[in-house]
């Protein structure tokens, strides 16, 4: 794990949808993971802490436009009026952000991956946008053991959650 983390501190992550949801969620307001549709059964106030410091420290954060487009849907989910237009207005500042790069790859590159049909075209895009160095931070294990098989370097997020529960347990 740490040398993924020196990889993405020099290189830079690729951050998946539901984390890119969970870091929107919490710079709106971390009150709201605990009950955001796509984020309360899985995540905490203190899991976005842990995720925007582990964030700070990379050298940039890469996204596809699929995973832009899937958090754009999902992250209003259940936000309305004032909050809604928060969550908009932080993707909107995200992707403004110096260290901020969306990454494309072409769909006739995309539907040739021979794990398409399996994973779709916003996973295997991800997967395409590996190819330039990157790390994938993701919570999708059935994605990360995929792109772990196919040779790529990947960091789910329970990994993350378990090595910090493991470092205070033994700090205690």
């Amino acid at each position: 794990m740490d040398r993924l983390l020196q990889k993405m501190q020099k290189k830079g992550v690729l951050l998946d949808t539901n984390l890119f949801i969970l870091l929107i969620v919490g710079m709106v307001d971390p009150k709201h993971i605990s009950t955001h549709k796509k984020l309360k059964s899985a995540y905490t106030a203190d899991d976005y802490k842990i995720l925007l410091t582990t964030l700070s420290t990379c050298r940039k954060i890469v996204v596809t436009p699929h995973v832009l487009a899937e958090t754009s849907n999902l992250v209003v989910h259940g936000m309305h009026g004032e909050l809604e237009t928060k969550a908009y207005l932080t993707l909107q500042a995200l992707s403004q952000a110096d260290n901020f790069v969306e990454t494309h790859d072409a769909i006739s590159t995309i539907v040739l991956n021979a794990g398409y049909t399996q994973y779709g075209v916003s996973d295997i895009g991800l997967l395409e946008a590996l190819k330039n160095e990157l790390v994938l931070l993701t919570d999708d294990f059935k994605l990360s053991g995929y792109a772990e098989s196919m040779g790529y370097e990947v960091l789910n997020y329970k990994g993350i959650q378990y090595y910090i529960a493991e470092y205070v347990a033994k700090s205690k």
